[in-house]
């Protein structure tokens, strides 16, 4: 009987270890299919590293920063608001800018965002990450980013507001911009590259003055020597981010001479910046400059006894739409390169001005690659993906493209009330 006890006292501890053992096999057994989400929400790795810049440029390639100017803060991404979304759409886990580092850029402008994992008590599975979206220097309030999170739709949707825009460039400016990007999971970490894209437009203006003009028989000199008194007048541009209603005025900015070419001063002008706006030929809302030009009657020596102001009116993006009903547009993220040549005199009148016809060169607003093999680099840059129509017949995308296009429409909804 003895002999009978410890048998089944040894069975019952064998049975015992047994079922201790499956139950460790199977804690461990979990553990091990949820790695991934262990490893993310409370092992060594405590942090997202996500890849930004804002030339829309694959940052493996050399590239030229001359078309984003770090001087008036064109390319600077002061902060960054982070947003990951399930495929669904649903919102995952999103981080406020001021929990974001930033590091400085590197040579290609490319900066680092460092994004901190979810707390040990959130139950947040990142596996599920389908993408990222990123608010560069946004402009619009916490309160506002709160209401708004749930839908990237309504977080693009926001309203930026650059109260100074009027006044940039200067050294402190930074641009409103977004953008989004498929994020890539594998067992160790999450990481992405996002191409941020301004909300704004960019406008230069070079304006060439011929050394001598003759109109009605008499010939004038423009007061190069003076540049200061060489200006120019922004009109309507757009200052809130999906409010073309709200608009103001740049006055009198003072042009820079070059050196003479071809028997002509080209005047720069510091860039101009407005939100996206759009307009038909010869409407009221069309953006435009005013050209101020002083030019002075020669004497029989040559000599110019005094300057008179003269103005011009300077349509922005006309391009070959000379007539009426054209619908025409300041898209963001692009630049609007006018280069215009004066051969008429003007008007002395500021609420008459004469108007001239400039060459116009549309891009967009990043850095093409630079090499032998420049030729070869196919861009695609498309200003929107999704349109909503509300009470119109038509709208159009503006894209630019290095080689042919073929355009496909993905899917349509009609809302019919």
């Amino acid at each position: 009987k003895k002999q009978d006890y410890e048998r089944r006292k040894e069975m019952a501890n064998v049975m015992v270890i047994l079922a201790t053992a499956v139950m460790m096999l199977a804690i461990f057994t979990a553990c091990e299919s949820e790695d991934l989400q262990t490893t993310f929400g409370g092992g060594n790795v405590r942090s997202i590293k996500l890849l930004l810049n804002a030339q829309g440029d694959e940052i493996t390639r050399a590239i030229s920063r001359s078309e984003g100017m770090d001087a008036y803060g064109e390319n600077t991404i002061a902060t960054a608001d982070v947003f990951f979304y399930k495929a669904d759409g649903t919102l995952l886990y999103d981080v406020a800018k001021e929990s974001v580092t930033l590091s400085a850029p590197d040579a290609n402008g490319v900066v680092t965002a460092t994004v901190p994992m979810p707390s040990s008590d959130e139950d947040i599975d990142l596996t599920q990450a389908a993408k990222v979206y990123v608010m560069g220097n946004r402009q619009a309030t916490d309160a506002q980013v709160a209401n708004a999170k749930n839908s990237e739709d309504a977080l693009r949707a926001l309203t930026f507001t650059t109260a100074d825009l009027a006044n940039v460039p200067t050294e402190s400016t930074t641009f409103a911009m977004d953008g989004t990007s498929v994020v890539n999971v594998t067992d160790k970490e999450i990481s992405g590259h996002v191409e941020l894209v301004r909300n704004a437009a960019k406008i230069t203006l070079t304006v060439n003055l011929p050394s001598t003009l003759i109109a009605d028989g008499k010939t004038y000199k423009p007061q190069t020597d003076n540049t200061g008194n060489i200006t120019v007048t922004f009109n309507e541009g757009v200052k809130t981010f999906g409010n073309e209603t709200d608009v103001f005025d740049v006055e009198m900015r003072k042009g820079t001479a070059g050196e003479i070419v071809d028997d002509k001063t080209p005047v720069t002008f510091a860039p101009f910046y407005s939100y996206p706006t759009t307009w038909e030929t010869g409407d009221n809302n069309e953006p435009y400059f005013t050209l101020h030009v002083p030019w002075g009657e020669t004497n029989a020596d040559g000599s110019v006894t005094s300057y008179k102001t003269y103005h011009y009116r300077v349509p922005i993006n006309k391009g070959s739409y000379e007539e009426d009903g054209k619908t025409l547009a300041l898209n963001r993220n692009h630049w609007y390169q006018i280069d215009l040549t004066v051969g008429v005199l003007g008007t002395p009148e500021a609420s008459d001005e004469v108007e001239l016809t400039a060459n116009y060169e549309v891009k967009p607003w990043g850095n093409l690659p630079i090499g032998a093999n420049l030729l070869d680099f196919k861009y695609l840059v498309v200003d929107q993906e999704k349109v909503e129509i509300y009470n119109q017949n038509s709208a159009s995308v503006a894209f630019a493209s290095s080689h042919p296009v073929t355009l496909e429409i993905i899917s349509i909804k009609k809302w019919d009330y």
